[in-house]
């Protein structure tokens, strides 16, 4: 089964260690206004205490950051306290939410956390979409990782001519074939991680609409109905087009995608049956 989630992202705030490492900067420039005006200093070292307080726990619920933003925009006005939009802190809180809301297992979320990062702008869509094959992850990763030959198991590729060496910031010309809004793509290898199974591409040109779209797909091995199986998670970003809305662009993509992933499946479960992979507790 596949499951998705797409990130639209409004909020912001979610880890106050991470305030205070991204805007040490900001800090050094206050300091000197602040020693001026000797009431805003003493509040102003209150509030630092309490920050060093909540770091220490490495943590602060997200009512607690909404309301310290409220203070810092009434002591210090809005654009002090525009740290507090920082994109990559909205997208981080709001893809925890989205995980949660779509029912991510906590081994996903925790693979989707460490590999899958995005960081949306306000004119582009982001989605994460998981699949369980029933093959090992060996026989999964021998189809993924083949950036040379993504027809292997792809269904709209027709054909793909890799210029030069196979290496990272290879570009590959793939030809799509006839039935989709698009009929060539230029695509840029920007990582191939053999030991953690892990494939990102970014588009680079074409005749297609995905602008600016970059996918990452890792593969992690797990148990399925006691034999070796697989876990592939792929995220992608990308332009939300002109004339179009966010979910519109994300439902096209997400589509895409999921035939992949089925067309994954498909092969790698006709590999595994060849190879005849034996059940977990008889290895």
């Amino acid at each position: 089964m596949t499951r998705v989630t797409s990130a639209l992202h409004t909020s912001h705030g979610y880890r106050i260690s991470s305030w205070a490492g991204e805007n040490l900067f900001w800090l050094q420039t206050l300091m000197p206004w602040t020693q001026t005006y000797g009431a805003i200093t003493a509040n102003f070292d209150a509030m630092t205490a309490n920050i060093e307080t909540m770091t220490s726990n490495f943590n602060v619920t997200a009512t607690n950051f909404d309301d310290m933003t409220a203070n810092m925009e009434t002591k210090f006005g809005k654009s002090e306290a525009s740290w507090s939009k920082n994109p990559h802190s909205v997208w981080k809180r709001e893809r925890e939410r989205e995980m949660n809301a779509h029912g991510f297992s906590s081994v996903e979320k925790e693979y989707i956390r460490k590999h899958h990062r995005h960081y949306p702008a306000e004119n582009q869509c982001s989605s994460t979409l998981v699949k369980h094959i029933k093959a090992p992850v060996h026989l999964v990763w021998s189809l993924v990782r083949r950036f040379d030959q993504p027809q292997k198991y792809k269904p709209f590729i027709s054909r793909c001519v890799v210029k030069g060496n196979l290496e990272i910031g290879s570009l590959r010309e793939v030809d799509v074939k006839s039935g989709l809004p698009a009929t060539t793509s230029t695509e840029r290898l920007e990582l191939l991680d053999e030991e953690e199974h892990i494939l990102s591409i970014r588009i680079v040109g074409g005749d297609h609409r995905l602008r600016n779209y970059s996918s990452i797909l890792s593969v992690h091995p797990e148990v399925i109905d006691g034999r070796p199986g697989t876990l592939v998670i792929e995220s992608f970003v990308v332009d939300v087009p002109d004339g179009n809305t966010k979910d519109e662009t994300c439902y096209f993509v997400e589509a895409l995608i999921k035939c992949n992933l089925k067309s994954l499946a498909d092969v790698s479960e006709r590999l595994a049956v060849q190879d005849r992979t034996e059940p977990i507790d008889r290895m």
